[in-house]
């Protein structure tokens, strides 16, 4: 550090410096006296800032090296221990007047306060940063690490950050809430440049100061209006909190008002200062959807003799077939899937659909209730008798689910067939969730590697296909595969703000796709005769020139053009290409695409929007980590407009941008 100060110094007529840091950084390596020296190299530096102070011997330096070591003997109570506090504090301001205030941070996070720390202890580090706190345009910036392999415990990490504010320019209208020393007040600090605004008011609690920023922001600061959203389940919500969080889920970036449907009936409201990418490296964004890698399915495996299980209690598939249940060969599902090596997701769904299909879970269900199989509805009765068969089975079950309900005075009289499919797919199944870590290798000769369903590894082999158009599957190939291809990196929530005009609705957007539509069948069709294969189903050739379309982005054109099968294609065709994809690029979208490349803990999030009469189930999971703050919907236009509840968590040109220092306490971020 002292060897990257010096040429910063020189240049601003520091003279004989090199001298000076020749005799304090030999000392910064010196066991117990470690935390004295350093004070010594600030006040060292300090001292150079003045022509007077520059002819001062260095002896003077070194004697208020002694002196701050004398002072150092730490002691919240003593005089002796705040006024050497005081005096690091003091060095740091002066180093911020000669060198700037985000070095003089960087001196005081990555020297001072290890150093300080290791001699005097964590209590000592803990002060020396409060107090840090109260020099002009210093705020701090904390955010709370869940519980890792590396970090055992939830820690919190403490960011001394500092920026010089702007000159010029309009009043800031972005604030975070911060308790004043002093007064013990809560107030209003302006996040560009860390300064209390003094003309804004002082509240005695958070909740008071949180009310009012919320209408401050709504009346007059209207621009603020972009969010980050994640659309997910009751469902989901329960897999991640047992499986440690959100593995390198997609969040949709877009304005208040432009709704965002699908993916799930809840709607997690994002804290911007958890997804900026400035953030953590791990925190991408695209400027759309960028078709970014999926979450694998989780599956389990049978027990060894499921198969056995599954005759014994319903019987063989010929009598399966007597009574018109589709068994799809369920035995040998369950057979295959009892080892590792012949394992798959798609064997699994299949034995969960075979007891989640109505007809199949209503006539087994009565079976194993008494019920006489000859008097189960079959395939060639008549209508009139399979009719009556029916009502007398649904009778059978409501019957049954009554004397549940009465009995256990269940919430839910559905609970009795529900809870019945649980225990049946509980009896075939292994408790563990597990995944597939190579679903492409060859399944003639490769046995597949099985591993434990946790957020930590589902997230490392995500990680693998991490960038844009990583979907697999049916129509990876058409204009919205395309459009992913084309997608642009957005590097900070001030890069999103100024693409936000990007951000249009659903509707507006159907006029534009009709045009891309033509564009495309344009080309396609100008291709045809530069194929080097046959060229006459179309559906096909559509998917080889947008394959070309999406290869072109990563090889560039000709590479692609060689990959796919086309030669001799004339430049004017080229560039009519090229104009395609640009256009793609520049197009409008419902959202940008964040997609945070580690483990997403649901206390990165700061509200929910939930339907309404389900908030009690939700509301047990969301409080474990934090998230108190529910809007209930019962119609769509509902849903989009109790955004308006969480203007705390929008923003506008972004976050504050220097972290001048790293952290003190703790790791980074929460990258696996």
């Amino acid at each position: 550090m002292a060897n990257q100060l010096a040429p910063r110094i020189e240049r601003r007529g520091g003279g004989g410096v090199n001298r000076l840091l020749g005799i304090i950084e030999p000392a910064m390596t010196v066991g117990s006296a470690i935390a004295a020296e350093v004070p010594a190299l600030a006040v060292g530096l300090g001292s150079l800032n003045t022509v007077e102070d520059r002819q001062r011997p260095f002896s003077e330096a070194v004697s208020a090296a002694d002196e701050v070591r004398e002072m150092l003997t730490y002691n919240p109570r003593s005089m002796e221990g705040q006024a050497g506090m005081q005096s690091l504090i003091n060095s740091v301001s002066q180093i911020a007047d000669t060198v700037g205030l985000d070095t003089a941070f960087q001196v005081l996070n990555e020297e001072i306060i290890p150093r300080v720390q290791s001699t005097l202890g964590e209590d000592a580090a803990r002060e020396l940063g409060s107090m840090a706190m109260m020099i002009p345009a210093v705020r701090r910036v904390t955010k709370v690490v869940q519980p890792s392999a590396d970090t055992p415990e939830a820690t919190e990490n403490i960011f001394i950050a500092a920026e010089v504010p702007e000159l010029g320019g309009g009043k800031a209208l972005d604030y975070e809430i911060g308790k004043d020393a002093s007064s013990l007040k809560y107030q209003f600090y302006d996040k560009d440049t860390g300064f209390l605004d003094t003309e804004m008011p002082s509240f005695r609690t958070e909740k008071e100061a949180e009310d009012f920023l919320n209408l401050y922001q709504t009346q007059v600061n209207p621009d603020k209006n972009l969010m980050f959203l994640q659309n997910t389940s009751q469902e989901a919500l329960e897999s991640f909190d047992e499986i440690g969080g959100m593995p390198m889920p997609s969040l949709a970036v877009t304005k208040e008002d432009i709704p965002f449907e699908g993916f799930g009936e809840i709607t997690l409201v994002g804290k911007p200062e958890s997804f900026d990418p400035r953030a953590s490296k791990t925190n991408e964004m695209f400027s759309a959807d960028a078709y970014t890698v999926r979450a694998p399915r989780p599956m389990q495996l049978a027990k060894k003799n499921a198969d056995d299980i599954f005759e014994e209690k319903y019987g063989t598939s010929k009598e399966l077939n007597e009574i018109d249940i589709p068994h799809g060969f369920i035995r040998q599902l369950l057979s295959e899937q009892s080892f590792k090596s012949g394992a798959t997701s798609s064997q699994y769904n299949r034995i969960k659909e075979f007891f989640e299909n109505p007809k199949t879970a209503k006539k087994l269900f009565a079976l194993d209730q008494g019920y006489d199989k000859n008097k189960l509805p079959k395939q060639n009765d008549s209508v009139e008798v399979r009719k009556q068969k029916e009502i007398e089975l649904n009778d059978f079950i409501s019957q049954k689910e009554d004397l549940e309900f009465i009995r256990n005075k269940s919430e839910n009289k559905n609970n009795l067939l529900e809870s019945w499919k649980e225990k049946q797919l509980s009896d075939l199944l292994e408790p563990e969730k597990v995944f597939v870590t190579n679903p492409d290798r060859d399944y003639v000769t490769g046995r597949a590697i099985i591993k434990p369903y946790t957020a930590e590894n589902v997230t490392k082999f995500m990680r693998k296909s991490s960038g844009p158009n990583q979907e697999a599957g049916f129509g990876q190939s058409g204009i919205g595969a395309q459009r992913a291809a084309t997608a642009e990196p957005i590097k900070s929530l001030k890069q999103a703000r100024e693409r936000k005009d990007q951000l249009q609705t659903k509707d507006a957007l159907e006029e534009l796709k009709e045009k891309q539509y033509e564009a495309f069948d344009a080309i396609t069709e100008d291709l045809k005769k530069y194929y080097e294969f046959n060229s006459d189903n179309n559906f096909m050739f559509a998917d080889e020139v947008g394959d070309l379309i999406k290869i072109s982005e990563r090889k560039g054109l000709d590479a692609a053009f060689r990959e796919v099968g086309f030669k001799d294609v004339p430049d004017s065709l080229k560039d009519a290409i090229n104009e395609y994809k640009d256009s793609l690029r520049s197009a409008p979208t419902q959202y940008f695409e964040s997609k945070p490349k580690r483990v997403v803990d649901l206390s990165e999030f700061g509200g929910a929007i939930v339907p309404k009469g389900s908030e009690p189930q939700i509301r047990k999971i969301l409080e474990k980590y934090g998230i108190t703050r529910l809007k209930t919907y019962e119609t769509d236009v509902e849903r989009t407009a109790a955004r308006k509840a969480f203007q705390d968590l929008m923003f506008s040109i972004g976050l504050p941008a220097t972290v001048a220092g790293s952290i003190i306490y703790g790791e980074e971020d929460q990258s696996v």
